[in-house]
């Protein structure tokens, strides 16, 4: 009744398929046009099937009972027996075509064997949303029709993909005329990618244009609407893509309906260790996540997707939609997101690492197949005024304010991250305004972390533009803030003004007193700050001893904090390194830091402050000494024995899956426990361990 659109190559490759072999199922989710690929690729078999293509409709069959007198009439025999059957296929020398055979595959297995065992050539061509599982079968997956990616082309690039030509097509036979235009283009584009590119959805959505404009449709593709987007002449199980999704929830297991619904919370791909942290718990145990998404994918409900090392998973937006209802209907989605939310949080501060470690190009595939996930996620996060977590995922999603994330709140801290942005591309001005609009939203809210994080960002950039001007106005600001913790920051900020006038007895008190207020906080980027502050004292001191101790501390310790660098826009601690081994000598700079390295975060801030110990403060450098050893955690340990196999940091890193970053991290405290000076005497002590 309609034009058939696309699927030049998949009908190409079934009909090579069917000559070389004598059974070929297709497979794929529901809706994505296997029965139609099926009857398009019989109706083009004259020419190798003189006897013709019979399809064998079986959806309206309950139970097995009926299957052979369905073929057998289909055919145009009465009532008889596979043999009949059979002798009849291969002496018209005809196809079989057994359509939707998922809720009956034992029986169409049973069938299928005897047919193919009491005859030599004949064909079966079968559909199915999973294989029928037996030897001899031919699997071919019927994928959803091909989509631009972005940024979209044209008009004429655009009808070059499958989606968008069916779209067009179905939407001039409900609106003659439509045509795609640039001003149509990527409104079409956009309905076509949120459908995922299944052919049912796609044609059951154009015919909403009889009533609705392209821009109502993408207004409409809600949960609800989606689902119930329907046709009133199509076969039962499929006048809705709820129904359609119907027909595949009765065919799991309670265990793989379970899982479904979990895996709803998921917008974008996500891999086996993401399915199993997010979905494990009650009656579903972490290992049996594995076998469950497996029987998921062999039931087309959830797709696989060849990725590199690690396979990939998603679900079609119809299929994610219907799982989410039934899990809104079980009181659990609430739970899951916050779940889901908790868990890409993580991933993010994990991505965030290795973005220091490897730079851009080592993450952006993963955070671009994450970006849906994350977003979700830090929707997900402000209504659970989660704001440290929401922080970290802006820094991988750079939103638009007021578009992806509508909320006046999470746009506020987006503004934070533009601000970054367009000083990154040096219109500074502009920064300082987006700044200075979010600072005073968390002012009228009282919103104290959002607050502190955006004078954090303007003292980065104050110091990374060197203006001093702008550094002590970020100082007035910090110091009219009102309420717990602001002090130390304010003596913080102030100390670094300070630093800046050189007046660097001044700065070096308030910067000690703020570490002193900041140790039973835990927040590290502050403390970090301060440490930063007291190491250039010390440098313009000249007090190298001092200096060298306190880099060590802050290497070992606050690194992974992403610590500041005031006046600079590279790592400055590189050049102040440099300059501490060409004064001291190499020797004496590494046991120096060393021993920075073993002390604590109250021993540093006794340190700082003047009050530690005669033996930290003062004496010639080479004469500090390793301070003993202590067990190591089994993970140390291990880093330890992959040192002495004469792995560099990355390659261990790789070798146990954490990043660079960790394993450096792990050095340094085996370094620190063990009384060392130099990664290579780890190799040492790990062979005289195992000899003794």
């Amino acid at each position: 009744m309609t034009s058939f659109v696309g699927r030049d190559w998949e009908l190409g490759e079934t009909r090579r398929i069917l000559r070389d072999e004598r059974l070929l199922t297709l497979v794929g989710v529901g809706g994505v046009g296997k029965t139609r690929l099926a009857t398009q690729l019989g109706a083009g078999t004259a020419r190798t099937f003189p006897g013709g293509a019979w399809l064998v409709d079986l959806a309206p069959l309950r139970n097995g009972m009926g299957l052979l007198d369905a073929v057998s009439a289909s055919i145009g025999l009465g009532p008889g027996d596979a043999a009949a059957v059979a002798a009849h296929l291969d002496r018209t020398n005809a196809l079989l075509v057994l359509d939707n055979c998922e809720h009956l595959l034992t029986d169409c297995v049973r069938l299928v064997t005897d047919l193919l065992q009491l005859t030599s050539t004949t064909r079966i061509l079968a559909t199915s949303r999973q294989p029928l599982g037996m030897l001899g079968e031919h699997v071919f997956e019927v994928k959803p029709l091909e989509l631009p990616e972005q940024p979209i082309g044209s008009p004429r690039h655009l009808m070059t993909f499958g989606a968008i030509r069916l779209f067009v097509d179905r939407a001039h036979s409900a609106v003659p005329g439509f045509a795609l235009s640039p001003a149509t283009a990527t409104k079409v584009a956009a309905v076509c990618t949120h459908l995922d590119g299944v052919p049912l959805a796609i044609e059951l959505t154009a015919q909403r244009l009889r009533t609705s404009s392209l821009t109502e449709l993408l207004h409409k593709l809600d949960d609800r609407d989606l689902l119930d987007l329907s046709s009133r002449v199509a076969h039962p199980r499929q006048r809705s893509l709820r129904a359609l999704n119907d027909w595949s929830y009765a065919l799991c297991t309670p265990a793989e309906r379970e899982l479904w619904a979990r895996l709803s919370v998921f917008e974008g791909t996500f891999g086996l260790a993401d399915a199993q942290l997010v979905c494990q718990g009650e009656d579903i145990a972490r290992d049996d996540v594995l076998d469950l998404l497996a029987e998921l994918i062999d039931k087309s409900v959830v797709l696989r997707r060849d990725c590199g090392v690690e396979p990939r998973y998603r679900l079609t937006e119809s299929i994610r939609q219907f799982g989410a209802e039934k899990l809104r209907r079980a009181g659990a989605l609430e739970r899951y997101r916050q779940r889901h939310a908790v868990h890409f949080a993580g991933v993010a501060e994990h991505l965030l690492d290795r973005l220091r470690d490897e730079g851009i190009p080592g993450v952006h595939r993963a955070v671009r197949r994450a970006r849906r996930d994350f977003t979700t996620a830090a929707v997900h996060v402000v209504t659970e005024a989660d704001f440290r977590s929401l922080d970290t995922l802006l820094r991988l999603v750079p939103v638009t304010p007021g578009q992806a994330l509508a909320d006046q709140l999470t746009g506020d801290y987006a503004t934070e991250y533009a601000a970054l942005r367009s000083a990154a591309c040096g219109d500074v001005e502009t920064a300082w305004d987006q700044l200075g609009a979010a600072l005073g939203r968390h002012a009228e809210r009282g919103d104290q972390f959002g607050l502190r994080q955006c004078i954090r960002l303007m003292a980065v950039l104050a110091w990374s533009a060197e203006d001093g001007s702008a550094v002590h106005r970020v100082t007035e600001l910090a110091a009219r803030m009102t309420g717990p913790g602001w002090s130390p920051l304010s003596s913080a900020l102030a100390a670094a003004a300070h630093l800046r006038d050189d007046a660097v007895d001044a700065a070096e008190k308030l910067f000690a007193q703020a570490l002193l207020d900041l140790r039973d906080t835990g927040d590290h980027w502050w403390l970090a700050f301060c440490l930063d502050g007291l190491i250039q004292c010390a440098l313009v001191r000249e007090d190298h001893s001092r200096a060298a101790r306190l880099l060590g501390f802050w290497r070992s310790t606050w690194d992974s904090a992403d610590a500041p660098h005031l006046g600079a826009s590279v790592d400055p601690h590189r050049t102040r390194e440099r300059l501490l081994r060409r004064e001291c000598g190499d020797r004496q700079f590494a046991a120096a830091r060393a021993a920075g390295a073993a002390l604590s975060l109250d021993e540093v801030v006794e340190f700082a402050t003047g009050t530690a110990p005669h033996r930290l403060d003062e004496g010639r450098l080479d004469e500090v000494r390793p301070v003993g050893g202590v067990p190591l955690t089994p993970r140390e340990h291990r880093v330890a024995e992959l040192v002495c196999e004469g792995l560099t940091n990355q390659a261990i890193g790789n070798a146990l899956d954490i990043s660079k970053r960790t394993v450096d991290a792990h050095v340094e405290h085996i370094l620190r426990k063990l009384g060392l000076l130099r990664r290579t005497q780890i190799a040492t002590w790990i062979t005289h361990e195992r000899a003794s």
